[in-house]
């Protein structure tokens, strides 16, 4: 057994992929680790850029299959780690090269993951850090209890026997928001969560990302995720700040992003029309209506329960369209992609 098994799901990244792949090489301390590559049926050159790394890295090797999506490959790669501890890379992302002596300093023996919330973006250290929480060992409520919202794109290193032992897998149905539920069923099994502030992955912003780019069946599938944590008993799992990262979890990839791409046509209303009928997420917002959260979100809460569905979607629209006409005339330089 090595330490830590790195996977790396890749789906035609081959503009990406070179940079994912000089980090790996570049990491300190890393020869008790494994690189686990699942090529998800890619149609450029990712495979090619792949197989040249693995023929020489005897750390590396590559697991080939048809395309079935990010889910599936990470969990095929799952069935083929070694390591004590599971760390999850996206194939256009990339590693700090102390990643494994920041892992190894903070991660504590007796913790079931780390949690490094301050990712890096591109080049530049993330201001806003999704949890105001001091670096050491908490339990799972403690974690909740600690933090306003859980980061639903967590940078998580995760104890393998936790996930062997109880076959957790990635939802190959939830085509968005998979690792926040995959991490939920993890922090079902797990007990200790290590935290550190320091951060060392780097995340790669691209418009083509399901992040930013609307798709409706794959953007609806978020809502398979209340039917996970409304099962949930944990004590947790009904604290403000896990409801409040369901809401943000479910409106990031439907509601809000419509609106940053300022759509109005038929099919984006109907996609508004499911999220906002939708009966756990009417219950959500009635346990968030009187739930201590902060003032921000209560309006948030209040609005997306009272204000009429079209009216209140296209008035965020023409808002958001103002606010960024408004952003281009201050800073055309910063706004050059301004364009609809």
């Amino acid at each position: 057994m090595c330490f830590l098994s790195i996977i790396i799901p890749c789906y035609n990244v081959e503009n990406y992929i070179d940079s994912t792949l000089n980090s790996l090489s570049k990491l300190e301390d890393a020869k008790d680790c494994e690189f686990i590559f699942v090529n998800d049926g890619s149609t450029d050159l990712t495979s090619e850029k792949i197989t040249d790394f693995v023929g020489n890295d005897n750390r590396a090797i590559l697991i080939n299959q048809t395309n079935q999506g990010v889910s599936a490959a990470r969990n095929a790669a799952l069935k083929q780690t070694k390591g004590q501890f599971v760390l999850c890379l996206d194939g256009d992302d990339y590693l700090h090269p102390e990643t494994i002596l920041i892992i190894k300093n903070n991660l504590q023996q007796d913790a079931d993951a780390l949690l490094a919330p301050c990712i890096i973006k591109q080049s530049e250290i993330e201001k806003k850090r999704p949890l105001n929480i001091q670096d050491g060992v908490y339990s799972v409520e403690q974690l909740y209890a600690s933090c306003r919202i859980f980061p639903t794109a967590p940078m998580m290193v995760y104890r393998n026997s936790i996930i062997h032992d109880n076959s957790l897998q990635f939802n190959s149905n939830i085509k968005s928001g998979e690792v926040y539920d995959f991490t939920v069923s993890f922090l079902e099994k797990a007990h200790k969560i290590a935290v550190t502030n320091i951060g060392f992955y780097y995340y790669v912003m691209r418009n083509s990302s399901a992040t930013h780019r609307p798709n409706y069946t794959a953007d609806l599938s978020v809502l398979q995720i209340m039917d996970h944590f409304s099962s949930i008993p944990n004590q947790w799992s009904k604290s403000p700040s896990f409801l409040l990262t369901e809401l943000k979890m479910i409106t990031s990839f439907t509601y809000n992003k419509y609106i940053r791409n300022h759509l109005t046509n038929s099919d984006t209303i109907g996609a508004i029309e499911i999220v906002l009928s939708n009966p756990n997420f009417k219950n959500l917002l009635t346990t968030l209506r009187t739930s201590p959260i902060d003032i921000k979100h209560k309006i948030y809460v209040y609005y997306l329960k009272y204000m009429p569905h079209k009216i209140g979607y296209k008035l965020c629209v023409c808002c958001a369209k103002i606010i960024k006409t408004i952003n281009y005339l201050l800073h055309p330089k910063k706004s050059s992609n301004f364009a609809n």
